[in-house]
């Protein structure tokens, strides 16, 4: 019978503190129990795919909370005074941790050969997986790999066909599992059929598209007990799916996702079945199909920042690849404006960090990919350093902080975006086109260039400028500015290095879009305006 156990079984690679793991180990991979009662000598769980370690760390975070009792308080000052006494016990109880696991016996097992509830899966896709005319159908494990070529997709990063497929670990086969669920492509997939329903058609993932910000402290305790967000005032009556003794409705109604579990691993849309080798070494098949027909309702995912539309209606910001995590830090501090709404794990972190004195960084996950359609662009993974009085700062602790703070990322933005411009602006005046509002027709090579230099030498200004024990001396605006006419510089060079004929042509072009750059800059050192 092949069998791998999640709860025991080592699948996630950890990287130990200093002198706190096994002897003479620097870095091993754990099983979830031991994940759990090990996470205050952890320093972090070592997870490539970005999507995937979004997905672990929601996973990690109910479980956290099953075993410390955060999950059962409902009054919000309650849940933060309990988060920091935690904080100061400083672990997770083992003595809570093993009856957890032992009364969900089976329920954490990767293969339906050893379980009936296979983790995160569904048993009953072997049977209902079906083509129109009735013969069984899988999905195969190239579907289930990101960047392998599968069906009549094009081979651009492999070369695996449906005749070759390679098994994968059954560590990967994990990451897969989680990046499917919560980050999965809508439109076709392998029909299943349910009663005298036969549907090929899915819904995007939860988080598809999306971008997720996670607290992070000194260890994975820290990291997982400050990442927890408060379920709600409710009775929270969620369950986890390998905490449910019933099996969902794929027909019915799908139940309002609230409380922390339903917020955090209620919301898949895809339904996954890992096929083992005979041995359980490799995964050697897979079903990924439709998991629901009805709609679910809306929900606000407390780790996602959220704009507000004209209709002031909530949706998640778009993941993008070229955007660091710095330029939204303002919003996760604060709401940048009554047009967003930061993640509500950040609620009370002020406090949090005031009473502990604990640096906090933010780690960025996401994958900037088309909500609508099967494209996958870049994962993204980011991280900020350790921050502390920027928090306090908004809470007029450090009132001059924060401003300081909100002026580097506007003045960044308004000089990237005035960059922006004046490249396109270029292009299309070097190439005699007029601008189309077509991304591919606005010189995309020299923007491109232009603006991943310009965001690059940003950061360690924007760095230098928050980090600093006092104020700078010269203007916020000017740095950026000058980061920008020097990217403006290294792109446009080449159009510049002739000064007749057609080369003085090019010359005028090139300095009359420069001018754009120059708005914003002050004359006067020591400080900025809002002139």
């Amino acid at each position: 019978m092949s069998s791998f156990d999640l709860a025991v079984q080592g699948f996630c690679p950890v990287r130990w503190r200093t002198g706190r793991g096994p002897s003479g180990v620097d870095t091993g991979a754990l099983g979830f129990r031991d994940l759990l009662v090990s996470a205050h000598d952890i320093a972090d769980v070592q997870v490539a795919d970005p999507s995937a370690l979004a997905g672990l760390l929601r996973v990690l975070y109910v479980m956290a909370a099953r075993v410390s009792g955060l999950d059962r308080v409902r009054h919000p000052d309650e849940f933060y005074d309990y988060r920091n006494e935690l904080l100061d016990t400083g672990y997770f109880d083992p003595k809570r941790i093993e009856p957890y696991f032992t009364a969900h016996e089976g329920r954490f097992e990767l293969f339906h050969t050893a379980s009936e509830r296979p983790f995160l899966q569904d048993r009953r896709l072997m049977e209902q997986c079906r083509s129109s005319k009735g013969v069984p159908s899988s999905s195969g494990v190239n579907k289930l790999v990101s960047g392998r070529a599968a069906g009549q997709s094009m081979v651009w990063l492999s070369h695996t066909t449906d005749a070759d497929m390679p098994a994968v670990t059954p560590e990967n086969a994990v990451w897969a599992l989680l990046s499917w669920l919560y980050f999965g492509a809508p439109g076709r997939c392998t029909p299943r059929q349910v009663g005298e329903t036969n549907e090929a058609n899915t819904k995007a993932g939860p988080l598809r598209g999306t971008v997720s910000f996670h607290p992070v402290g000194e260890s994975l305790f820290e990291t997982l007990v400050m990442g927890m967000p408060f379920g709600g005032t409710e009775t929270d009556k969620s369950v986890a799916p390998w905490e449910s003794d019933e099996e969902d409705d794929p027909l019915g109604v799908p139940p309002e996702p609230k409380g922390l579990a339903g917020l955090l691993t209620g919301r898949f849309r895809h339904a996954v079945l890992l096929q083992p080798s005979a041995d359980g070494t490799s995964v050697t098949d897979a079903w990924i199909t439709w998991s629901r027909r009805q709609p679910q309702g809306n929900a606000l995912d407390p780790f996602v920042i959220h704009r507000v539309n004209k209709d002031d209606e909530p949706y998640a910001a778009t993941a993008d690849a070229n955007r660091q995590a710095w330029r939204d830090l303002d919003a996760l501090i604060g709401a940048r404006n009554e047009h967003t709404i930061r993640p509500a794990v950040f609620t009370g972190l002020e406090d949090l960090m005031d009473e502990h004195r604990r640096p906090v960084r933010v780690k960025a996950l996401g994958f900037d990919q088309d909500r609508a359609q099967v494209k996958d662009r870049q994962h993204i993974a980011g991280a900020t350093p350790a921050l502390r009085e920027q928090w306090k700062a908004k809470h007029s602790q450090a009132p001059e902080a924060w401003y300081r703070l909100q002026q580097a990322v506007e003045r960044a933005e308004l000089t990237g975006s005035n960059l922006e411009s004046a490249l396109t602006n270029v292009w299309h005046a070097l190439a005699k086109t007029k601008p189309n509002h077509k991304v591919r027709d606005h010189g995309s090579r020299l923007r491109h260039q232009g603006m991943t230099a310009y965001w690059d030498t940003a950061e360690a200004q924007f760095w230098d400028i928050v980090l600093a024990d006092t104020p700078p001396t010269d203007a916020t605006a000017n740095r950026f500015i000058r980061c920008a006419l020097t990217a403006y510089d290294e792109v446009t060079a080449q159009f510049t290095r002739v000064g007749t004929g057609e080369g003085g042509s090019q010359i005028k072009i090139v300095e009359t879009a420069r001018r754009r750059l120059w708005q914003g800059w002050q004359s006067t050192s020591g400080g900025d305006s809002d002139e």
